[in-house]
């Protein structure tokens, strides 16, 4: 059995920083119906992670499983916020892909790495619109081409193109408190309800 995991990741400016994106995330999820409320009555939880050593503000959410759910939320940030988003999921180690939002784009930037993605014969997609985020191009798509056993490893390779550690992307909302160490991270309780508007920090 392989690992499984999906996350998000912002990348840092100015105008984007960790209560930003939770201002964000907020706004979007209360086009659904969704308010804040404490952990006990949550419905949808997330984590966002501000970490020095990262390029990147990471969030991770229980509905992060299903890819859907990420790419509707990263093209939002991207589109609506103009900010770069980085969708990564991995699917029992067979498989690790990222997509890249750039607001000046109109497809995303598509990478995929694993023996599932050499079966299926994917690999990028608008490879051009990975120079917004990686400085050599070329060291990138070799990582990518490579053969995996395991196709989360490819992240030990990539981290530091992204200037975002690995440690940051294979993981979970579950298993985040054993990977985040004392990386700064903020909680959000959401439930269908409009009228609960506590921020959880």
């Amino acid at each position: 059995m392989g690992w499984t995991f999906g996350n998000l990741h912002i990348q840092k400016h100015s105008k984007a920083n960790a209560d930003a994106v939770i201002q964000m995330l907020q706004e979007y999820y209360a086009q659904f119906g969704y308010g804040v409320c404490e952990e006990e009555d949550a419905e949808l939880s997330l984590a966002i992670l501000d970490a020095g050593d990262s390029a990147w503000i990471s969030v991770y959410s229980d509905f992060f499983a299903d890819p859907q759910d990420r790419e509707a939320l990263g093209r939002w940030l991207s589109h609506s916020e103009k900010l770069r988003v980085l969708d990564i999921g991995c699917f029992d180690s067979d498989v690790l892909g990222l997509i890249l939002y750039n607001p000046e784009d109109e497809e995303p930037a598509q990478a995929a790495t694993g023996f599932m993605a050499k079966d299926m014969g994917i690999s990028l997609e608008h490879e051009e619109g990975w120079l917004t985020v990686i400085p050599d191009l070329t060291a990138f798509c070799e990582v990518i081409n490579a053969d995996h056993v395991l196709a989360e490893e490819a992240m030990d390779e990539l981290a530091g193109e992204l200037k975002l550690p690995s440690k940051y992307v294979k993981t979970d909302l579950e298993i985040l408190a054993e990977t985040a160490g004392s990386a700064n991270v903020s909680r959000l309780y959401l439930f269908r309800s409009v009228n609960r508007i506590k921020i959880m920090k």
